[in-house]
Parts: structure tokens; sequence; C-alpha cells
């Protein structure tokens, strides 16, 4: 993969880099925060026909007596015993964890039985909307009037094992006129049977966030770890990388595929906000291409798609390229797309060059760049002013005497060529050389002293710097990389 780390085309002389509220808000208004606060749609027309509908039919959470819950005409009536046994036998060993988000069923009900039982109970519809599960209201329903969309397996379950006083389920409630549409969303994102991908998991949470649903969001935040929630958060205070993260929800099945919330901060802390945001948008930009940018297009890339052709190289590899080329014309890969449409597909693969990217790839390179970071953090280290390895390298850089007319490029170990200022940019030419010398040598600059051994000298493979140090000592917008070199020696 060519991890490309700079912005815009770069001199002909210079070195490029190896390397998406509830029911108050209404359907207007909702529509209204989703295109303003992205810079384009995430949704095809359907998505946003349910996106709104499920606003509009969610009446909040409530605890109900598992006797007046009832499957739904549209799912299956079949009990599976033996089903019913295994989620026993989890109860016995782990409890029956009912108000847990990932254990609620979602229902339907209808307005008037809704009505009479908060009546009844004397509860406010607002008291549904509760985020904090000790606070959800506990109503009462004849028998019939609550009808689940799934869970019928869970809620049978806890019909044997909980005490006959105690047999109540957490429920979400939604009005009885749903779509069918809306209705199997509900089944698929409630489901149970199996943990959501973080992929999965932060695409919702973004989804709900542009939807301005807290009490959703929230919900699917709590399908994450501790830790992994608080690491998701902390991606707020980087509202670039954010942003560009963010960018991908277009293109699901690249989240879906390799999105890595637990290494967040990892990535976060190697002070490279621009790089991060320049691959993910390069890696946007790609699969985007690949289906001549058409948004409906960018859904219907699936992640077996992803995962099957990452890391292969077709512009490059023969062995490759005759591997893609069977797994597109086939329909192996890009399946949602016609016979026709997978030729033009080809067509933009084949052009390929380098590996094929993704965000597994991408977390891949973070870590060869943290590598070459570490070093270069060694010279420059980042600050509350320039928080940035960019930002405080170019703040450096700048700060050359401005007499100097020339500076110099290093086209090989021991070659350079001198350019005036008219030329290009010191500072960022100052900057890529930075990296390129970093890259170059990062396994062999030395490591801070351990403790134990304060005067331990660095084992580290020497290289010859006479020459460089020579010619870099004549250009100022190259003094950066001299000190660096110091570190080997």
């Amino acid at each position: 993969m060519e991890l490309n780390l700079f912005w815009g085309p770069p001199p002909a002389f210079a070195v490029t880099l190896v390397t998406r509220t509830l029911n108050q808000l209404g359907g207007p208004f909702l529509l209204f925060c989703l295109t303003s606060t992205m810079d384009e749609s995430i949704y095809t027309d359907p998505e946003l026909q349910i996106l709104t509908e499920r606003c509009r039919t969610y009446q909040g959470t409530a605890k109900v007596n598992i006797s007046q819950i009832t499957p739904h005409p549209s799912i299956s009536q079949h009990m599976n015993t033996k089903n019913v046994e295994r989620l026993c036998e989890i109860f016995d060993k782990e409890g029956c964890r009912r108000l847990d988000i990932y254990n609620h069923v979602s229902a339907v009900v209808s307005r008037e039985h809704l009505h009479e039982a908060l009546q009844a109970g004397r509860v406010n519809a607002a008291d549904m909307m509760t985020d904090q599960p000790s606070r959800y209201p506990h109503l009462h329903f004849s028998t019939g009037s609550i009808q689940c969309l799934h869970g019928q397996h869970r809620l049978k379950a806890g019909e044997h094992y909980l005490p006959s006083i105690d047999q109540w389920w957490t429920v979400d409630l939604y009005l009885d006129d749903i779509s069918p549409d809306l209705q199997t969303s509900l089944v698929d994102e409630y489901s149970n049977e199996r943990v959501p991908s973080d992929g999965e998991i932060y695409l919702k949470v973004r989804q709900y966030r542009y939807e301005a649903n807290s009490h959703f969001e929230n919900r699917w935040l709590a399908r994450l770890s501790d830790n992994k929630a608080r690491r998701l958060r902390g991606l707020e205070s980087h509202p670039s990388v954010r942003a560009a993260f963010d960018s991908l929800l277009g293109l699901p099945s690249l989240m879906i595929h390799g999105m890595q919330i637990g290494s967040l901060p990892q990535a976060l802390a190697i002070c490279c906000d621009e790089e991060i945001v320049h691959a993910l948008t390069r890696l946007r930009q790609y699969w985007s291409s690949l289906v001549g940018h058409d948004r409906a297009k960018m859904l219907k890339v699936d992640p077996h798609t992803v995962e099957t052709l990452q890391l292969l190289a077709p512009g490059v590899s023969s062995k490759d390229r005759t591997t893609v080329k069977g797994l597109v014309h086939s329909g192996e890969v890009f399946s949602n797309f016609t016979a026709s449409e997978r030729t033009s597909i080809w067509k933009r693969l084949k052009r390929t060059e380098g590996i094929i990217p993704s965000l597994y790839t991408f977390f891949k390179d973070l870590w060869y760049l943290e590598s070459c970071a570490n070093c270069i953090k060694r010279l420059i280290i980042p600050s509350r002013s320039f928080p940035t390895i960019r930002g405080a390298t170019r703040a450096a850089f700048l700060s050359f005497d401005s007499t100097h007319t020339q500076f110099l490029i290093q086209t090989s170990e021991a070659g350079f060529r001198s350019y005036s200022h008219s030329q290009g940019d010191p500072a960022e030419l100052g900057y890529r050389q930075l990296w390129l010398y970093a890259m170059r040598h990062y396994p062999k600059l030395s490591k801070k002293p351990q403790k134990k051994n304060p005067t331990a000298k660095p084992n580290c493979e020497v290289v010859e710097p006479m020459i460089l140090r020579h010619k870099l000592s004549s250009s100022s917008s190259s003094r950066p990389i001299g000190k660096l070199r110091k570190m080997l020696f």
C-alpha cells in the first residue's frame, strides 16, 4: 500500500512517501439535522425513510410482565426447546441480565393500549425515555396487546428461570403501525445471535449521533466494554480525525471489516493527526473511485469483498492480477453488482498502484508510522501550541534564516541538489526529508538509556554520516535532520 502522507501534488523533485431526539424532533427537523450536519448524505432514500419512521414510532423502554407479551404474527411461533434450555443454563451461570441493553426485546403496541397502561400506572410518557435501567417504569397491559418482534426464546427461558412474582422483561416499545422494512431493521438490530464488530458499533453510534438520537446512541455505546467506550469518546478531542473516520460511513463495509476501537488511543498518541486524516481520505477516495463515486453503489460493497481483496496488488503483481480478475468476474467479490458493473470495477482495480487498502491495512501501517514518529519526537516534541508533529516541525523549520535563498534536497545517501525558494516550500520539503530519513533509519536510531544502566551505549549499526552531515550544515531548512543523525553516534 502506498501511504501518501502529504497534501496536494508534490513538486517534481520531491519524493512521495511509500505507505456518518427522538419523537420530539419530528421528521422534517431530523432530515434537516442530517443534511446540515454532514457534507454529504450517507443514507439512501429507503434508509432515510426507515430512520425517520423509527424516530416517529419509538415510544421508549419499560418493564412488562412476560405473560402479557405474545409473538408478533409475522414471526415464527415455533419454540425451540433446546435453545430455551441453553438460555436457562446461561441464566444459571451468569444471571438473568434482563436490564442489559443487548438483552432487551423489541415489541409493538397500539397507541390506545400504551395510553391506557401509562394512565393506569400514573407514568409520564417521558419517563420511558430514560437511559438509566433502574428507572424503567413497570407497565401493565392486557394479554396480547404487546407483540414482540423477536426474543420469544429469551422470554420463555425467563418464564422458567424467574420466580413467579418477578416475571417481567425489559421491552423497547414501538407503535404498531411500523412498516415491514422497519420491522426487519429492528429484528436485525436487536438480534443477540452474535456480538457486533467494532465497526458495526461505530456505524450505529455515529448514525444516531447525526440523528440527534442520544437514547439509541447510548444504547449502542453500552455494547462496548467500559474501556472501549472510553477510547471511542477520546476521539472527540481530535475532531479532524473523527471527521475523517466519519467520512467512511458512506462505505460501511470498510468500517464493519476493519475498525479497531481499541487501537484508537495508540493511533492518536502518535501525534500525526494530519497524516491520519490524509490516509483515511485516500482510503475513501480509492474505494469510492472503484464504483465511480456513486453513493448508492458505495453502500453495495460488502465486507467480504473488502476482506478478500485487501493486501492484493493487481497493478504490480501478475499473480494477484490473475487472482483479482477471477474473483471479480466470477462474482465472488462485488457480488451485489451486475456483470457489466463488475467489468467496469475490474478496469479500475487493475490500475491500482500498490496494495488494495482497507482499514485493516491502515491500522497496520500506523504501527510503522509510529516507529518513525517516535524517532522524530526525540528531536521535535509536540506541545499545546503545536500538538502534532507536523505543526511542531513546521514551526521549527520556519524559524530558519530568511536570508538563505537556497535549500538542499537529498536525492540519495550521498547526493544532494540545491533549489531556490521559488521552486518549493523549504519547510514542507524539509518535513518530508525528515520523515524519509526516519523511515530509512528508524531501526538504528538510539533509544533512551534504560534506568538500570544509564551509561549503556545504544546497539546500532553505524551509517556513514560525514557526507550528509557536511551537506546539511550549510542548509538551514535541513538542520533538524542533522540533529536526528547525531542520535546515531
